[in-house]
């Protein structure tokens, strides 16, 4: 995996004069450790701001294996203006509500670990979306749709939730009174 800035210039809004940061480009591999060494006030946060993709510069790019961070996820952004992003594409297996909650997780797994992985990003939303689809204590549904479930679990298709969680467990007769409170 490569992480790079290519010819990224940023300056704050609101603030005149010369870039905090103009025509800088460093690429970095994975597994490669990188110091940043300059008096205070030079832009080495703002520079891991951009890399994160906290920020987005006024020229350049930043990249993740040659593909903008987000897009690499299926999102396409635009600068709004007074440090606003406007969304404007999202990954076809996110619900409107999911967009923001899973922005703020990618920016999150970038800013702790320097990298978010998009198929494992997409599994986890699909395993959220799979938990949150799953029949709940008091949910209508048909005879033939719970018939349909109850034959998955008892022939062992299904053994497990998208989280792990067992669908069916197998008891003695004594287990379950135990369970109960009847033994």
């Amino acid at each position: 995996m490569t992480l790079q800035a290519n010819n990224v210039t940023f300056t704050y809004r609101g603030r005149h004069g010369a870039p905090v940061l103009q025509n800088i480009s460093l690429t970095i591999q994975s597994g490669e450790r990188v110091g940043l060494k300059a008096p205070s006030g030079r832009g080495k946060t703002t520079l891991c701001r951009l890399l994160a993709g906290y920020e987005r510069p006024q020229s350049g790019q930043v990249l993740l294996d040659g593909q903008e961070v987000l897009e690499g996820f299926g999102f396409q952004l635009e600068e709004f203006g007074a440090g606003s992003i406007a969304v404007r594409a999202v990954p076809d297996y996110l619900e409107t509500g999911d967009v923001e909650p899973t922005l703020l997780e990618l920016a999150k797994k970038l800013r702790l670990t320097g990298w978010a992985d998009p198929s494992a990003a997409r599994d986890e939303v699909m395993h959220t979306m799979a938990c949150k689809a799953a029949i709940k204590g008091g949910q209508k549904n048909s005879p033939g749709e719970l018939y349909k479930v109850a034959e998955a679990v008892m022939s062992g298709a299904v053994k497990y939730c998208p989280h792990g969680r067992p669908v069916a467990i197998e008891l003695t007769r004594q287990q379950l009174e135990k369970q109960f409170k009847r033994s």
